[in-house]
């Protein structure tokens, strides 16, 4: 045995050397391959990906962190009450979606895309943004990944 069985649950799958434990106190932490805690405390944890990894702190706010535990991104969200792993998922290009919303490597989100459905093809990806409200959407059709809308779709092209 590799790991002595000292926690409350199974680890997560070990990615670039780290895994997520969730304790018995109900909070997150990352152990590395020897079984020690490296960063600790944490309401909720993905793990790595890139170099990377989503983290909720105890007072909610979502961040991405480095593997040395340096805060890189601070995401502003009110999606607190759903799990990490529901909101953040990565396309085999390595694109991070977060709640339907697209984020650059350096944990920015793109502004004025607020429902992406799908990971980027040949630097495109189809975008709904709602300016007015979620009950009138405005502008339906490809951005780029700096968030600008490259072509927009008609209604009288459907």
């Amino acid at each position: 045995m590799v790991l002595p069985a000292i926690y409350s649950t199974e680890p997560s799958y070990f990615q670039e050397g780290l895994a997520v434990i969730k304790k018995k106190d109900m909070t997150y932490c990352y152990i590395d391959t020897t079984g020690n805690i490296v960063f600790n405390g944490l309401a909720d944890a993905l793990p790595f990906y890139n170099g990377k990894a989503f983290i909720r702190k105890n007072d909610g706010q979502i961040a991405i962190i480095n593997r040395q535990g340096k805060y890189l991104s601070f995401i502003k969200s009110n999606l607190n009450g759903m799990s990490l792993e529901k909101l953040v998922s990565y396309s085999p290009e390595g694109d991070i979606l977060m709640s339907s919303c697209f984020i650059t490597p350096m944990g920015d989100m793109i502004l004025g895309a607020e429902r992406i459905f799908y990971p980027f093809s040949d630097g495109l990806t189809f975008c709904v943004d709602f300016p007015n409200g979620p009950q009138q959407p405005g502008n339906v059709g490809c951005i780029n990944r700096k968030g600008e809308f490259v072509f927009v779709f008609k209604e009288s092209e459907f």
